[in-house]
């Protein structure tokens, strides 16, 4: 069929794959023009010590030790492996040069660490480091033009765990709320296992996200104004907004039928897979189990409200519900429980694309990171005839990644700090913005 992959096995073989198939179970080895390798998810554990298979003779032998056959099969060292029904051994040299771990893959399994590959005492820090980044928390955290890469990298990769312990503690949100800090701490490191190595949407892009929140709710009329619960559902929030993202849009997902678009009804697709797959943890983890079920579930609702609020394909509802609440002249963050969600779902979007109210430098930093995923959908868009996404191809001119800034800008970040800045002190943040579109303008 057109668009179809031809896949040559052994210059005789020849098998034909659709396109969306090839897309999802192949990769490019690097290096290898029109060389692929298919991509196969097993699972599988490192024995230290045989395993003892027992085989009874018959049914009605069940309580006789004596009428099973006792074996010990498998070496130390080496791997059990499971793909579908099929389980088999793998000799460790063999097994570790063939496969790699599947870095935040939580989906499947009852066992807490059955996929695991951090703990808790792999992100810890000690020495200068530790000092480092504890004066990094108290001191330039503070400021809006927090370096939060160069924070990231002194966490070693790590940095989400440890910012946000810090802003956990620093609104005392562990004691308020007798959150199980072991569970937390676990939480966390799922957090970060749970962001995949995509060149924007990662770990230091949350870390970005959670400062912007940070400074928001800190040096701001929000201080004053907000509920225990409702700071640690934004937290949360922030931190699992992208939690278990694929690397590429809604829209791509729902076009190649991506199964999370069935499981989801193509409905904020990834905002709800963030959501499940972060409640699940918390729920296995133990993190709210010494907090009341009532609390639980506002602290819940609020998390779910953020995090579905934060899809682009709601932007301009937000936008317009927080315009009409405004001009209704009863807006209130002293007395109104939905007047402050309302606020925070701002807040969040916001704190999620807050580099162009940065340095030039910074926001291009985030730009090209930006650049570098749309890209690599679009690479595969054209692969699989799809249409390319609105600037996701590569083979357009340097303006047209001068026009994506200044579109990103205009219509996703700008009203929202537009409207903000009616409640809350957002003047210098609009100023810069205001200053990097002029730019863009003149470029």
């Amino acid at each position: 069929e057109a668009r179809d992959w031809i896949i040559v096995k052994q210059l005789q073989d020849v098998d034909t794959v659709p396109a969306h198939e090839f897309a999802a179970s192949y990769e490019n080895v690097p290096g290898e023009a029109n060389v692929y390798r298919k991509v196969t998810t097993i699972l599988a554990i490192k024995l230290t010590k045989p395993l003892r298979l027992c085989v009874k003779k018959n049914d009605d032998d069940d309580d006789d030790n004596d009428a099973k056959t006792k074996d010990d099969i498998g070496q130390p060292g080496s791997y059990l492996v499971q793909a579908n029904d099929r389980q088999w051994f793998v000799p460790a040299d063999v097994f570790e040069s063939t496969y790699e771990p599947v870095k935040g893959d939580k989906d499947n399994g009852d066992d807490d660490n059955a996929h695991d590959s951090l703990s808790v005492a792999d992100v810890e820090l000690e020495g200068d480091d530790r000092a480092a980044v504890q004066g990094m928390l108290r001191g330039a955290f503070h400021e809006w033009d927090f370096d939060v890469v160069a924070f990231d990298q002194r966490c070693h990769g790590h940095g989400v765990v440890h910012m946000a312990r810090y802003v956990l503690e620093y609104f005392d949100l562990f004691a308020e709320f007798d959150i199980d800090r072991a569970g937390m701490d676990a939480f966390l490191v799922q957090v970060e296992l749970g962001h995949l190595d995509h060149p924007y949407h990662n770990v230091t892009h949350t870390c970005d996200r959670l400062h912007g929140v940070f400074w928001m709710v800190t040096k701001t009329v929000l201080k004053e104004k907000l509920k225990d619960e409702e700071r640690l559902g934004l937290i949360v929030a922030a931190l699992v907004r992208d939690f278990h993202y694929e690397g590429y849009t809604n829209k791509f997902l729902r076009a190649t039928n991506n199964p999370l678009t069935t499981l989801y009804n193509d409905k904020s697709v990834q905002e709800n897979h963030a959501l499940a797959s972060a409640f699940r943890d918390i729920k296995r983890l133990g993190v709210f189990q010494r907090m009341a079920s009532f609390v639980q579930q506002k602290v819940r609702s609020i998390i779910i409200d953020l995090v579905l609020a934060a899809d682009t394909s709601v932007h301009f509802d937000v936008i317009g519900a927080w315009n009409t609440r405004l001009t209704s002249g009863q807006f209130s963050l002293d007395d109104n429980a939905p007047d402050r969600l309302l606020t925070l779902k701002m807040v969040l979007r916001f704190a999620d694309q807050s580099y162009p109210s940065k340095s030039a430098d910074v926001m291009k930093y985030w730009f090209e990171l930006l650049r570098t995923e749309y890209h690599n959908q679009g690479d595969i868009e054209k692969s699989i005839g799809l249409p390319i996404s609105a600037f996701m191809d590569r083979t357009k001119s340097e303006r047209h990644f001068v026009d994506m800034q200044r579109a990103h800008t205009s219509y996703l970040v700008r009203p929202v700090v537009k409207g903000l800045v009616m409640v809350i002190d957002l003047k210098e943040q609009k100023r810069r913005i205001d200053e990097n579109l002029t730019r863009l303008l003149s470029s």
